[in-house]
């Protein structure tokens, strides 16, 4: 009876980690792994949270302008220089943050790219 349990166990331990492997492999194929240097310019979005009580608006731009890295706190979260306007705290996940590359005189896509500021 034993020796059955421990059959169970070992084919129980087997089944988990294919499992765990397979759903790994899965989750890992979304991720993107985003590295930045102290210095990097990057867009920051701003999300719901971020605005003060009553500020927050659909049409508001989201993405602000190509902000520079001050600190790497860790992989996951860095410390950014925001405009002296911004009442918003200047540690951002990277999840939040997209790599900045200077235009190349392309046309103006109407995408929703500006400072909190601008109108």
């Amino acid at each position: 009876m034993v020796e059955a349990f421990v059959e169970l166990h070992e084919t129980v331990r087997t089944n988990l980690e294919t499992s765990t492997t397979k759903y790994k492999a899965a989750v890992d194929s979304h991720r993107r792994e985003l590295q930045f240097k102290v210095g990097d310019k990057v867009w920051a979005v701003l999300t719901k949270e971020r605005f003060p009580p009553g500020m927050y608006n659909k049409s508001k731009p989201r993405k602000i302008v190509p902000l520079e890295i001050v600190e790497k706190i860790n992989a996951n979260a860095y410390r950014l220089r925001l405009p002296l306007d911004m009442k918003t705290a200047d540690v951002f996940n990277v999840k939040h943050l997209s790599p900045f590359h200077e235009p190349d005189d392309l046309p103006n896509s109407g995408s929703n790219f500006s400072s909190p500021g601008a109108t």
